[in-house]
């Protein structure tokens, strides 16, 4: 068997997941243990959300917590995700820094869109979104990662189900994805895959 891919954005790799759960009798979810599933067999790999703005604006520094909030602060206008990402920053990250009431009213939740999608089009000066998400999208620089310290890594995760139609294409598949050349393709799309431990 041959699967034929491409890079798509989140939506479209979500119906993939759910293909290839009917085709191979794999499962793939986000939130898991990674570390279990990697060292169980399985294949697993983490995305952080990194910030964007349009392409001809000075870039900020955001190397430090105390320059992302300096830069949040100052923006005009902030755009976040309606994933998991775009909750830690709304109910964790921006209280934590101590600035959710002063940039309440011009920090929105974007529903349904990339957000680099409305970065691109001028309608918000920053945006914030797994990697993964804004790599396709034109018109848009990629600020960088959000410190270490402030960060919320999202786990994914890839298993064979047991009750798999399919249970040696889905370990061959599984095996693929924890190739040396897997590994550099799936970095190339905002994920870092997680090693397993002995």
């Amino acid at each position: 068997m041959k699967i034929k891919y491409r890079y798509w954005p989140g939506p479209c790799v979500r119906l993939m997941a759910i293909a290839l759960s009917g085709l191979l009798g794999c499962a793939i979810c986000a939130h898991a243990d990674t570390l279990r599933v990697a060292s169980s067999g399985g294949f697993a790999a983490a995305l952080k959300p990194l910030m964007a703005d349009r392409l001809g604006t000075d870039a900020p520094d955001i190397s430090t917590e105390a320059q992302l909030r300096e830069t949040l602060l100052r923006a005009d206008s902030i755009a976040y995700s309606d994933s998991a990402s775009g909750e830690y920053l709304s109910k964790v990250l921006f209280p934590r820094l101590g600035i959710a009431a002063q940039i309440r009213d011009k920090a929105h939740m974007i529903p349904a869109e990339p957000v680099g999608q409305v970065v691109a089009r001028g309608e918000a000066a920053l945006g914030f979104q797994q990697v993964s998400e804004l790599l396709p999208v034109a018109g848009i620089r990629y600020v960088g990662e959000i410190p270490e310290a402030d960060q919320q890594v999202t786990p994914y995760a890839v298993g064979v189900v047991r009750v798999s139609k399919e249970p040696a294409l889905a370990q061959a598949f599984l095996a693929y994805l924890k190739s040396p050349q897997a590994a550099q393709l799936i970095r190339t799309t905002g994920l870092t895959p997680v090693a397993a431990q002995p």
